[in-house]
């Protein structure tokens, strides 16, 4: 499995760069600055639907610019190719179409593409809380069953829900654990 193209058009701080490749190990080298990360950022664009810095789209915009757009030629192991595209206008919102057709959910792409994420500050997974731990071995996890993953955004939204319940009660001070 491997990308054989990369496109990116008004990504972080590229205006326009095309990258060809083939399979197997791949390498890219620069000096400080020059949008190493942004390449891998823009892969993880086209495997998860989102960037790495879990910052939102408009962070991934160049500066001065309406939009981005970041494309990939994906090969799978029987040699099927997907083409992929990520675009992103402020106004409309993020889009992102599979062999140019748009996804009707997110999530659904989610483990087409395996991609596991480690970087520099990800020290966390070591010396964080159980929590951060969790978060990326969901992540994992969520790439290889999509029924887990379904679970796991039905799980995160009704806990959200339920923390709302009890700040609201607690914001108002009238809980009691009794009537919830």
């Amino acid at each position: 499995m491997y990308f054989s193209g990369l496109q990116l058009t008004h990504f972080r701080n590229y205006e326009t760069i095309v990258l060809r490749f083939g399979p197997g190990i791949v390498c890219y080298n620069g000096n400080n600055g020059e949008g190493k990360t942004n390449l891998l950022e823009a892969i993880h664009y086209l495997a998860m639907t989102r960037g790495f810095s879990g910052k939102t789209e408009k962070y991934a915009l160049k500066e001065d610019e309406d939009f981005f757009i970041v494309e990939g030629l994906w090969h799978d192991d029987a040699d099927r190719k997907t083409r992929i595209q990520v675009s992103y206008l402020p106004k409309k919102g993020k889009k992102v179409l599979v062999d140019n057709k748009p996804l009707a959910r997110m999530s659904a792409h989610i483990g087409r593409i395996p991609l596991i994420t480690v970087l520099p500050n990800d020290t966390q997974l070591i010396y964080g809380s159980p929590s951060v731990r969790r978060k990326f071995l969901d992540a994992f996890i969520s790439q290889y069953d999509p029924e887990y993953l379904q679970n796991l955004i039905v799980y995160e939204k009704a806990l959200d829900q339920r923390n709302a319940l009890l700040s609201h009660f607690a914001t108002r001070g009238q809980f009691d654990p009794i009537q919830i």
